[in-house]
């Protein structure tokens, strides 16, 4: 199954599930307010991430969306 992107123009994505959001800089936190934390020093790399044990946390949608970054980004 396929999955879009909230803005593919932009390859971005919500990973509700692991309370995070993802785009081109890498993995950001999504804070209690719903509000996305851009900090420096809060953004993974995408290079600091195993996939399989991060998408382990996912819900299906969510680990779809992730696969379709990661190949966007040609780490996949």
């Amino acid at each position: 199954m396929k999955y879009k992107l909230k803005n593919p123009d932009e390859f971005n994505a919500f990973l509700e599930s692991v309370g995070s959001f993802a785009d081109a800089k890498g993995v950001h936190p999504i804070n209690d307010d719903g509000s996305v934390d851009f900090e420096k020093d809060m953004t993974v790399s995408y290079s600091e991430i195993d996939d399989l044990e991060f998408v382990k946390y996912m819900d299906e949608e969510d680990a779809g969306k992730w696969k379709e970054l990661r190949k966007h980004f040609g780490v996949l």
